[in-house]
Protein backbone atom coordinates (compact mmCIF):
# COMPACT_ATOMS: atom_id res chain seq x y z
CA UNK A 1 0.00 0.00 0.00
CA UNK A 2 2.59 2.49 0.79
CA UNK A 3 4.70 1.24 -2.12
CA UNK A 4 1.38 2.02 -4.34
CA UNK A 5 0.89 5.54 -2.67
CA UNK A 6 4.34 6.49 -3.37
CA UNK A 7 4.53 5.69 -6.89
CA UNK A 8 0.57 7.56 -7.44
CA UNK A 9 2.11 10.63 -5.52
CA UNK A 10 5.10 10.48 -8.20
CA UNK A 11 2.66 10.77 -11.05
CA UNK A 12 0.50 13.28 -9.55
CA UNK A 13 3.57 15.56 -9.39
CA UNK A 14 4.63 14.66 -12.59
CA UNK A 15 0.94 15.56 -13.80
CA UNK A 16 1.00 18.45 -12.26
CA UNK A 17 4.33 19.72 -13.50
CA UNK A 18 2.65 19.04 -17.06
CA UNK A 19 0.01 21.35 -16.46
CA UNK A 20 2.16 23.82 -14.42
CA UNK A 21 4.60 23.82 -17.78
CA UNK A 22 2.18 23.34 -20.54
CA UNK A 23 -1.12 25.57 -19.33
CA UNK A 24 0.03 28.10 -17.10
CA UNK A 25 3.51 29.12 -18.05
CA UNK A 26 3.06 31.47 -21.07
CA UNK A 27 4.63 30.83 -24.42
CA UNK A 28 6.27 33.15 -26.26
CA UNK A 29 8.08 33.35 -30.03
CA UNK A 30 11.45 34.06 -28.77
CA UNK A 31 13.50 32.84 -25.86
CA UNK A 32 15.22 36.24 -26.08
CA UNK A 33 12.20 38.15 -24.42
CA UNK A 34 11.44 35.35 -22.13
CA UNK A 35 14.46 35.41 -19.69
CA UNK A 36 14.72 38.80 -17.44
CA UNK A 37 17.31 39.91 -14.86
CA UNK A 38 15.76 38.86 -11.05
CA UNK A 39 15.38 42.34 -10.19
CA UNK A 40 13.11 43.15 -12.98
CA UNK A 41 10.84 40.32 -12.30
CA UNK A 42 10.80 40.45 -8.37
CA UNK A 43 9.70 44.28 -7.36
CA UNK A 44 10.03 43.09 -3.37
CA UNK A 45 14.00 42.85 -3.36
CA UNK A 46 15.32 45.21 -1.32
CA UNK A 47 17.19 47.99 -2.50
CA UNK A 48 20.45 47.76 -0.70
CA UNK A 49 21.17 44.14 -2.07
CA UNK A 50 23.31 43.87 -5.45
CA UNK A 51 21.86 42.96 -8.34
CA UNK A 52 23.46 39.41 -9.41
CA UNK A 53 23.85 37.62 -12.59
CA UNK A 54 20.37 35.69 -11.55
CA UNK A 55 17.86 35.41 -14.64
CA UNK A 56 14.44 34.56 -14.18
CA UNK A 57 12.35 32.51 -17.27
CA UNK A 58 9.22 33.93 -17.53
CA UNK A 59 7.73 32.53 -20.81
CA UNK A 60 8.69 29.17 -22.77
CA UNK A 61 8.19 28.62 -26.38
CA UNK A 62 6.16 25.75 -27.86
CA UNK A 63 9.56 23.70 -29.14
CA UNK A 64 10.63 24.17 -25.64
CA UNK A 65 7.80 22.93 -23.85
CA UNK A 66 7.65 20.26 -25.97
CA UNK A 67 11.22 19.16 -25.86
CA UNK A 68 10.69 19.60 -22.03
CA UNK A 69 7.62 17.00 -22.19
CA UNK A 70 9.16 14.29 -24.11
CA UNK A 71 12.43 14.51 -22.53
CA UNK A 72 11.69 15.05 -19.15
CA UNK A 73 8.24 14.28 -18.12
CA UNK A 74 6.92 11.80 -20.24
CA UNK A 75 10.10 9.12 -19.61
CA UNK A 76 9.58 10.11 -15.43
CA UNK A 77 5.69 8.91 -15.62
CA UNK A 78 6.93 6.01 -17.56
CA UNK A 79 9.42 4.91 -15.22
CA UNK A 80 7.63 5.45 -12.47
CA UNK A 81 4.57 3.43 -14.12
CA UNK A 82 6.76 0.45 -14.84
CA UNK A 83 8.32 0.88 -11.15
CA UNK A 84 4.45 0.88 -9.32
CA UNK A 85 4.06 -2.76 -12.09
CA UNK A 86 6.97 -3.93 -11.20
CA UNK A 87 7.48 -3.11 -7.51
CA UNK A 88 3.72 -4.58 -7.02
CA UNK A 89 4.69 -7.98 -8.84
CA UNK A 90 7.84 -8.72 -6.61
CA UNK A 91 5.64 -7.92 -3.50
CA UNK A 92 3.30 -10.19 -4.70
CA UNK A 93 5.31 -13.11 -5.43
CA UNK A 94 6.84 -12.94 -1.66
CA UNK A 95 5.44 -16.14 -0.10
CA UNK A 96 6.53 -15.42 3.64
CA UNK A 97 4.85 -12.55 5.59
CA UNK A 98 8.55 -11.92 7.27
CA UNK A 99 10.27 -11.49 3.80
CA UNK A 100 7.18 -9.49 2.57
CA UNK A 101 8.30 -6.90 5.40
CA UNK A 102 12.02 -7.24 4.34
CA UNK A 103 11.06 -6.57 0.78
CA UNK A 104 8.58 -3.69 1.66
CA UNK A 105 10.81 -1.92 3.67
CA UNK A 106 13.29 -2.75 0.42
CA UNK A 107 11.18 -0.86 -1.71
Amino acid sequence: LIWSLTCIGQMKMCCETFVTITVATPSCESMAGAVVPLHEANASKADNEEPGPEKVIQALTVPMKAVIVFTVLLPWLMITCNLLAQGSRWLTATNDFGELILNAVGL
